[in-house]
C-alpha cells in the first residue's frame, strides 16, 4: 500500500473457524506515512479542550493520531474484514491489543509535523528578563576598614621638618 506505514501489532487475535490463526504473521495496522489537515484540526481541538495537565494533553494527542492515522488493517471477524471506523479502532485496539504500539508509533510519525504550526513562533531574540536587586556580588554588610596609605614620600614629621 503506497503512502502507508505498516505497524506489527502482535498474534493474530482475528475469528478463527478451524482454530487456526488466520494471519500466520499476526495482525497488522496500516497508518498513513503523513498527517493530512484533517488530524491537524483534530489535534488543535483537542490540545484546546485537554486542559493544564500534560498526561491529559499527551492522550488528547495520541488519541487523534491513532483515530486519524489508522488507514487500514488486515483485522477481520466471523463476518469478514472489518472495516476501520472511529468505533472499530476503539473496540479493536485496546491498550494492551496493539492500541499502545500504534499510539507510541503514531506519535513518532505525526507530533512534530502536527504541532509545528500550533507552536507560536518568536521573531527575534527573546525578551529580557526583568531583574529584581542588584546582580552584583554581595561582598558583605559590615563596615570596612579603610586600608591606610601607603605614602609615596615621607610625611613633614618623618622628614624632620
Amino acid at each position: 500500500m503506497p503512502d502507508l506505514v505498516e505497524v506489527p501489532i502482535g498474534e493474530c487475535r482475528c475469528f478463527h473457524t478451524n482454530g487456526a490463526p488466520v494471519h500466520a504473521d499476526g495482525d497488522l495496522v496500516y497508518l498513513r506515512a503523513k498527517p493530512d489537515l484533517s488530524m491537524g484540526l483534530a489535534a488543535a481541538s483537542a490540545l484546546r479542550q485537554s486542559g493544564d495537565y500534560m498526561g491529559d494533553t499527551e492522550a488528547a494527542l495520541f488519541s487523534v493520531f491513532v483515530r486519524y492515522g489508522v488507514v487500514a488493517w488486515n483485522i477481520v471477524d466471523s463476518n469478514g474484514p472489518v472495516r476501520v471506523t472511529a468505533d472499530a479502532v476503539l473496540d479493536r485496539l485496546g491498550l494492551a491489543a496493539g492500541g499502545a504500539i500504534v499510539a507510541s508509533r503514531a506519535a513518532e510519525l505525526y507530533r512534530d509535523t502536527v504541532l509545528a504550526p500550533l507552536v507560536p513562533k518568536r521573531s527575534g531574540p527573546p525578551p529580557p528578563t526583568p531583574r529584581t536587586g542588584s546582580t552584583s556580588r554581595n561582598r558583605g554588610s559590615g563596615p570596612r576598614t579603610p586600608r591606610s596609605p601607603s605614602p609615596s614620600s615621607p610625611s613633614a614629621a618623618e622628614a624632620g621638618t
